[in-house]
């Protein structure tokens, strides 16, 4: 009786002891669920504002890429005006046929700026779309990387 006893007390102890582990493991896959959950709406998140982020920086491009061709239509305009106004001037003074050459050398210079920032601005937006998808896949791996260890903890418990 004794013998029976003392197992039935040590049959206890043992049960009181699993279901007391078991409760942790549970809290812990609990745990690991919510930080798993987390991750994937930080990644959502992530991935929402990098979306946002390279649509502003494109609308940004746009615009400035459309006022940069409105701005050379309308020197082109003005540079064609000028042509046609220095043609119809020929009999003018030689003062005044070169005060329009100047006027045409200072819009050809300014068109050709404007192709040279032109230039520029894509080289920079290309830049910019390149380091922001480089920064947003080194997000992801680390996103991935730190599931794929809650991962292997949770399967481990």
């Amino acid at each position: 009786e004794q013998e029976l006893s003392a197992l039935r007390e040590s049959q206890q102890t043992s049960q009181s002891s699993a279901a007391a582990e078991t409760d942790m493991l549970r809290a812990q896959v609990k745990s690991l669920q919510d930080d798993s959950s987390q991750l994937q709406q930080d990644k959502a998140q992530l991935e929402a504002s990098q979306a946002q982020a390279a649509s502003a920086a494109s609308a940004a491009a746009a615009q400035e890429q459309q006022q940069l061709q409105e701005r050379c239509a309308n020197l082109e305009q003005e540079l064609s005006a000028l042509r046609e106004s220095q043609q119809t001037s020929q009999s003018s003074a030689a003062a005044e046929t070169d005060m329009l050459r100047a006027q045409v050398k200072s819009l050809q210079d300014d068109s050709s700026q404007l192709q040279q920032d032109k230039a520029q601005l894509e080289a920079s937006q290309a830049q910019a779309a390149s380091a922001a998808s480089a920064a947003a896949a080194q997000e992801q791996q680390q996103l991935q990387e730190r599931c794929a260890n809650l991962e292997q903890e949770l399967s481990a418990l």
